[in-house]
């Protein structure tokens, strides 16, 4: 792997740039030219979880179709939540050691998140990412590294007993189901379909749900002997209950009954308080 070169710059994801790391620069981070005189822990923050988005959406069984877990890759034209990373965690940092310095890192190029990916896919343990971080990040003067990547774990069952049939879940993404899971779906093929309401009648309710979940952990990492001195995880999911006709007058699926906007909310809130939980544990003495 290339070996990484660090500049004081802001983020700029509108802009290919040559670096494998950039420093992203916040102006607190700057404005501490004294306080990091007197630190005693230099600290290097890198986010590896913002690369894409996970879409799982459980299809129901029906009459003609068997039960179905469809997933999609949403991949992220902008590095939207590993900068909501960075910058929160720079300032947990800074309320738990007022005197540290931050070094807040971001990844210009996919090799770290393809390695990230592979070893996930492989069910290896993400400790085998380190050599690849070391060596892209060779440059930077830091005492400790706190990395915060993907996390695999079961679907839990706040998400629906149909979601453990998806398998593991890592990293930010959104499970939903068009059919709660529990009520009934298409009658046994055995039996002659169910007689159409009358649409002067009022539809019963059908229930289905979204879950944005947020699958990740940190690692810090004492980077003079490139070992993990302490690590958190976090699987937290969030149900939403989407209520339809029963008839199927209203088809929009429970995934895209929330706007772009709302999903990017609610994964970045569920980050906040997720990483707030977390970090002090990690820092705690």
């Amino acid at each position: 792997m290339k070996k990484a070169s660090f500049v004081s710059c802001c983020l700029d994801i509108g802009k290919g740039l040559i670096a494998a790391f950039i420093l992203v620069g916040s102006a607190p981070v700057f404005a501490q030219t004294d306080a990091v005189k007197t630190s005693s822990t230099r600290y290097g923050v890198l986010s590896l979880i913002g690369d894409r988005l996970y879409v799982v959406t459980n299809q129901p069984a029906t009459v003609t179709q068997k039960q179905e877990i469809q997933k999609i890759d949403l991949v992220m034209p902008q590095a939207v939540f590993d900068e909501y990373t960075l910058k929160a965690v720079d300032g947990l940092i800074k309320r738990a050691e007022p005197n540290a310095s931050v070094k807040l890192l971001a990844v210009n190029e996919p090799k770290l998140f393809i390695r990230q990916t592979d070893l996930l896919d492989a069910g290896i343990s993400l400790a085998n990412l380190l050599p690849n971080v070391r060596d892209a990040m060779e440059t930077a003067v830091v005492d400790r590294l706190i990395l915060v990547t993907k996390f695999p774990d079961q679907a839990h069952a706040k998400m629906g007993k149909s979601a453990v049939a998806a398998g593991s879940f890592f990293g930010l993404g959104f499970y939903s189901d068009n059919q709660q899971a529990g009520l009934p779906t298409a009658p046994p093929a055995t039996q002659p379909p169910a007689k159409r309401a009358d649409k002067s009648a009022p539809a019963s309710p059908a229930t289905a749900f979204i879950a944005p979940y947020v699958y990740i952990q940190m690692l810090l990492i004492d980077t003079k002997t490139w070992t993990v001195l302490k690590q958190e995880a976090t699987a937290a999911a969030t149900t939403r209950v989407v209520t339809r006709p029963q008839d199927g007058a209203v088809t929009v699926s429970a995934y895209d009954a929330m706007s772009g906007k709302d999903k990017v909310a609610t994964i970045s809130k569920m980050l906040d308080y997720e990483l707030s939980v977390m970090l002090p544990k990690l820092l705690a003495k």
